[in-house]
């Protein structure tokens, strides 16, 4: 009898699986029954399948293995040799190395990241710089050859688990130019334009002959995207943000900036704001939400990106995460979120070639309570009278608050006369309008949502105890 295992590693991690297979080499594999024993005591009961799976490995299972089989006709019962399974808790780093990391325009550096013991990893990279998020690359050997500057970092993944290992250390590259680079030079006629205008930018180096060219647009709120369908020397744009180009030739030799230009643009039309549903708006236990994002114009060309916005103290607004999966952007208007639990705001972006608007914020209500922030009313009810006098509390961990609500009109606003405050607690008396009321803490985080009617409508306001 001959026992194998598959994959056949020296070592396993709690979490990934491992296959038995006992062949008796005699036979076909239906006249055996087949048995696993670990550290000679009995591990699977007698089986009428040569394989077994185990899944998923825990530290327990290290040992010495050894099957045994009893033919059904003869009773003949054949045994193997011993296979060892070694199991330990210690979750490897991967090593990331690289040759000279420093190198100059045009040239290339190979990158390898390593996991020991090494069998059976693939690998996962990702670059970013100090002036862009980080972007998963698409490789997924053990070494790389890269012509970019950036800070890279690599992680190991195996098995049909996808067990991980710890990510590596960062490794910066850096690209040197010599002093008779030429230098992009990047230059605009007004960097001012009206709703519906447009600018030309010219990007040139000099001497000028056999260059294409590389741009990229950014804003104070969004990533830097770059132009995918442009290699002009001349664009147009009718979208304001930052600006920058890069000269490419000779076997894609990058040249550095030398300008930023930035153009401001007027406030754009409210036909082109994209609009945020969210459904349903009031979460209940185990259900998923789905945002949809519906543009006046509607065509193919559109992409959706999807943000959860984030309360920010140093601003009277909120400050976006954009979702996982969507860093490029979907071509569908539509994204689901699930296992969401608390209150949460989102906002979705719509792009077509330059253009790009965000929706205003749309909101998913939870009446649970979140430890790191909550409101509590007194008198807790749900329907008040305009006379009533009605005490919202901001209760958590952080040093700052500000008490919002949404109206019928369905934009948030904030009650708290000064935006955000140190003060938790705010007094309604008199009132003009219900509406949903929240808490929302310097910390970033959302309290439970309260829903409150009124009888009858006077003219009120608010004050802050």
């Amino acid at each position: 009898a001959n026992l194998t295992i598959d994959p056949n590693w020296s070592t396993f991690h709690p979490g990934e699986s491992v296959t038995f297979t006992c062949d008796m080499n005699e036979g076909k594999d239906t006249d055996w029954e087949y048995e696993i024993r670990r550290n000679g005591e009995q591990f699977i009961q007698s089986d009428q399948h040569k394989s077994y799976t185990l899944q998923p490995i825990q530290i327990d299972h290290s040992g010495e293995y050894q099957c045994s089989g009893v033919r059904k006709s003869f009773s003949l019962t054949k045994c193997s040799g011993t296979v060892s399974l070694n199991v330990t808790a210690a979750q490897p780093k991967a090593k990331l190395t690289a040759g000279p990391t420093t190198i100059p325009v045009g040239g290339s550096v190979t990158l390898s990241c390593s996991v020991e013991p090494s069998a059976g990893w693939k690998y996962r990279w990702w670059r970013r710089t100090s002036d862009t998020p980080e972007v998963q690359l698409t490789d997924e050997n053990r070494d790389i050859n890269v012509k970019q500057g950036g800070i890279y970092r690599c992680v190991g993944e195996r098995g049909n688990t996808n067990f991980q290992s710890l990510v590596s250390d960062d490794v910066i590259i850096t690209i040197t130019l010599t002093s008779a680079q030429p230098r992009a030079k990047l230059t605009a006629g007004p960097t001012t334009i009206p709703v519906g205008g447009s600018v030309t930018l010219n990007c040139s180096v000099e001497p000028s002959a056999g260059w294409k060219y590389r741009w990229w647009r950014r804003t104070s709120d969004t990533p830097e995207v770059q132009f995918t369908d442009e290699e002009n020397r001349d664009i147009n744009v009718k979208q304001g943000g930052i600006y920058r180009c890069v000269g490419v030739r000779e076997e894609c030799q990058e040249i550095q900036i030398n300008t930023v230009c930035t153009l401001d643009v007027e406030e754009k039309s409210d036909e082109l704001v994209p609009v945020l549903s969210v459904s349903p708006s009031w979460l209940s236990p185990g259900a998923s939400v789905t945002l949809s994002c519906d543009v006046e114009e509607p065509s193919a060309r559109w992409r959706f990106f999807w943000y959860k916005a984030v309360p920010d103290p140093s601003s009277s607004s909120y400050s976006y995460e954009l979702l996982p999966g969507s860093i490029n952007g979907t071509k569908e208007n539509s994204y689901n979120i699930h296992g969401q639990t608390n209150t949460t705001g989102y906002v979705c972006e719509a792009g077509r070639g330059e253009q790009a608007v965000k929706s205003k914020p749309k909101f998913v209500w939870s009446a649970e309570f979140h430890p790191g922030s909550s409101l509590k009313v007194n008198p807790d009810r749900v329907q008040h009278f305009s006379s009533d006098s009605v005490s919202f509390h901001c209760e958590g961990n952080s040093a700052d608050w500000r008490l919002m609500r949404v109206s019928e009109t369905g934009q948030p606003s904030f009650l708290n006369s000064s935006n955000w405050g140190t003060r938790k607690q705010s007094i309604i008396s008199n009132w003009s309008d219900g509406g949903i009321f929240w808490c929302e803490s310097g910390l970033g985080e959302f309290s439970n949502a309260v829903n409150i009617t009124l009888q009858s409508i006077n003219n009120g306001n608010v004050i802050i105890s």
